[in-house]
């Protein structure tokens, strides 16, 4: 018969196994969670009612942040109002973007005083949007938690394994 030998793991070797992945399944599943949530919203609110509303501001701010890189963002932002049941609501529009077309089109588009449609939640009109349905951008948030989670969950599946396969964790 052989002598086994094992050895304490090292808390080295236990946080790279067992709790580095940890951060990376969080982040993703929260991305996942609140980007599927967002999905089924924009999928939701193409059957939302809709009522006139008016622009009562259209405007382009820009800046620079250490996010854009030193970058000047442009964000247009469109603030409107309407009225369900005699009661009144607001909503703003703002969409920031290093191109300083994108911003000047949303301007255009909705001019101050200018009627446009609005879509509301039938049980909470407070929630609205100028632009029902799916957009590209719908899908950031969802795929960047897959990019977190999946990783997360194969690291929490064979770091462990590697690292014992290595003879370096024991168990």
């Amino acid at each position: 018969m052989g002598k086994t030998t094992s050895r304490q793991i090292t808390i080295f070797e236990f946080i790279f196994s067992r709790i580095f992945p940890v951060p990376f399944i969080i982040a993703g599943a929260l991305l996942l969670y609140f980007g599927v949530k967002g999905v089924l919203i924009a999928i939701e609110s193409t059957e939302w009612p809709r009522t006139n509303a008016t622009v009562i501001s259209s405007s382009i701010k820009w800046y620079s942040s250490a996010a854009a890189r030193g970058r000047t963002q442009h964000q247009a932002e469109i603030k409107y109002e309407f009225f369900v049941m005699k009661n009144r609501y607001t909503g703003t529009l703002r969409h920031t973007s290093p191109d300083a077309g994108e911003a000047n089109r949303l301007v255009e588009l909705y001019p101050e005083g200018k009627q446009i449609t609005v879509y509301y939640k039938p049980d909470n009109p407070a929630k609205n949007l100028l632009e029902p349905g799916l957009r590209i951008q719908t899908f950031i948030m969802p795929l960047g938690g897959l990019i977190f989670l999946v990783p997360g969950i194969l690291m929490a599946i064979f770091l462990p394994r590697l690292m014992k396969k290595a003879g370096r964790v024991s168990g």
